[in-house]
C-alpha cells in the first residue's frame, strides 16, 4: 500500500479532484453536518448579540467574521486545520466545473497548473527570473501556453513598474534636469521617451522578466476558489488515508510482537479526539482511527 503523505502525493491528488471533478461522497456528507453546525450556530450568535440589530452593515461584516471563528472553534468533532475547515465551510464554488477549460491547457501537468494558479490574480506584476532560478522552466512552460508574457512582450510600463525610483532616476539621468520625486510620474516620463527599450536593454535582461497572463473569459477568483476548495478536500483525503494507514502498520507488527495492549495517540487532532489521547485498553477497539474524516490519530501496541 501507498503512503500518501509527501508535498508532491496532495498535489497529484488536488489535481486529480479538480481535473475530474471528484466527488467523495463520505467527506460531503461530513462537511454538511459540520456547516449545519456551523451555520446553526451563528445564527444563534446573531439573534443573542445586542450589537446585531443596529450594527451598520460595515460592522456586521465583522461580527460575522468574529461568529464564523467561533463557530469553527465550537466544533467538537472537525479536522485540526484550520484554514482546511474554514475552505470546505465556507468557500465552497459556486460551480466545480469552472477550471476545466483551463485544466485541458496543462495535459495533466500537475506542478505547472499549481504553479499557475498560484501566480494568477498577480497579472500586473513583472517577475524577474534568473536563469538559475528555480522556477524559471515552469515560467517558460507558461510562456509557450501563451498563459505567460517575456521580455518585450511585455508592456513597458509594466516593466517600469517593476523598476524601483531609484533605477529609473539612474537609468534615464542624462535627460533629466532634476530627479523624478514620484513612481507614477518617472513612468510616464520613461514610457514617452523614444528610445526607451534600448535604454532599458543596457540594464536589464530581458529575457529574465516574466509576467502572468489571466485566460480570457475565465473568471481568475473563481478558479483560484476552486482549486483551494479540491486542496481543501485533498488535504482531509490525504490525512485520513494517512491515519489510516498508520493503525493498519500498528496492527501489522502486533501480529508478529507480543504486546500488552493498545495506547490511543490523538494529539494535534479535535476535542473529541483530544479526549482519547493516552487511554489504553488491553483488546483491540471495535472503533479503530481515523475517529473522522481529516482525523491524524492513530493507536499503537504497548509492550511490557
Amino acid at each position: 500500500m501507498e503512503k500518501l503523505n509527501g508535498k508532491n502525493n496532495l498535489t497529484e491528488i488536488t489535481y486529480i479532484i479538480a481535473q475530474y471533478n471528484v466527488e467523495c461522497i463520505e467527506l460531503e456528507e461530513f462537511v454538511s453536518r459540520l456547516r449545519s453546525q456551523v451555520f446553526e450556530y451563528i445564527e444563534k450568535r446573531k439573534q443573542e448579540s445586542e450589537e446585531w440589530e443596529q450594527a451598520s452593515e460595515r460592522d456586521r461584516e465583522d461580527l460575522i467574521r468574529e461568529f464564523q471563528k467561533d463557530a469553527l472553534e465550537s466544533l467538537f468533532t472537525r479536522p485540526p486545520n484550520d484554514r482546511v475547515l474554514e475552505t470546505l465551510v465556507f468557500k465552497a464554488p459556486q460551480s466545480v466545473t469552472v477550471d476545466d477549460e483551463l485544466l485541458e491547457l496543462f495535459s495533466g501537468n500537475i506542478e505547472l497548473y499549481r504553479f499557475y494558479v498560484s501566480n494568477l490574480g498577480r497579472a500586473s506584476k513583472v517577475v524577474q527570473v534568473p536563469a538559475d532560478s528555480y522556477y524559471r522552466k515552469a515560467w517558460e512552460s507558461l510562456v509557450e501556453l501563451g498563459l505567460a508574457k517575456r521580455g518585450k512582450d511585455i508592456p513597458v510600463k509594466a516593466l517600469l513598474e517593476s523598476l524601483r525610483l531609484k533605477d529609473i532616476n539612474e537609468y534615464f539621468a542624462d535627460r533629466l534636469d532634476k530627479k523624478l520625486t514620484r513612481k507614477a510620474q518617472a513612468i510616464e516620463f520613461a514610457a514617452a521617451q523614444p528610445d526607451v527599450w534600448e535604454v532599458l536593454s543596457k540594464h536589464i535582461s530581458f529575457r529574465e522578466m516574466f509576467q502572468i497572463v489571466e485566460p480570457p473569459g475565465i473568471d481568475v477568483t473563481a478558479i483560484k476558489e476552486c482549486y483551494e476548495y479540491a486542496f481543501a478536500q485533498a488535504k482531509l483525503i490525504r490525512d485520513t488515508y494517512v491515519a489510516g494507514y498508520r493503525t493498519l502498520e500498528w496492527l501489522q507488527e502486533a501480529e508478529t510482537n507480543a504486546y500488552s495492549g493498545w495506547e490511543i495517540q490523538a494529539e494535534n487532532c479535535c476535542r473529541f479526539c483530544s479526549a482519547l489521547n493516552g487511554e489504553r485498553t488491553q483488546r483491540i477497539l471495535s472503533k479503530l482511527p481515523p475517529f473522522h474524516i481529516g482525523c491524524r490519530c492513530s493507536i499503537r501496541p504497548i509492550y511490557e
